[in-house]
């Protein structure tokens, strides 16, 4: 399955510090993302994560990229799959000014 988003930087209309992508409630396997930069001539910046949401209070993060910057109106793919626990989520953060959009293949 193929989920879509266009992710917005927090001083963009409509954007936001942190979007979820897949959410903790699913058991799922990760074959695929794709990264898109769609803005013309300014890199962007992408950190994409892992966490949960425990009872506790304690989350537990794991990058999976670390601000890694994508180049004006290129793409990142990321093909290796990898098996998720069920209260895991994956969420992407981008720079402020950013558009991306992302396609995640489960």
């Amino acid at each position: 399955m193929a989920l879509l988003y266009n992710v917005k930087g927090s001083s963009v209309s409509g954007g936001k510090a942190t979007t979820e992508l897949v959410g903790p409630d699913l058991e799922y396997s990760l074959k695929s993302v794709l990264l898109v930069n769609v803005h013309d001539s300014v890199a962007a910046t992408v950190t994409l994560f892992i966490q949960n949401d425990p009872t506790s209070g304690t989350t537990n993060t794991y990058e999976i990229t670390h601000g890694i910057s994508i180049p004006a109106t290129t793409s990142l793919f990321l093909s290796d799959g990898i098996s998720l626990p069920g209260d895991y989520g994956l969420y992407i953060s981008v720079g402020n000014n950013d558009l991306i959009d992302v396609i995640v293949n489960t």
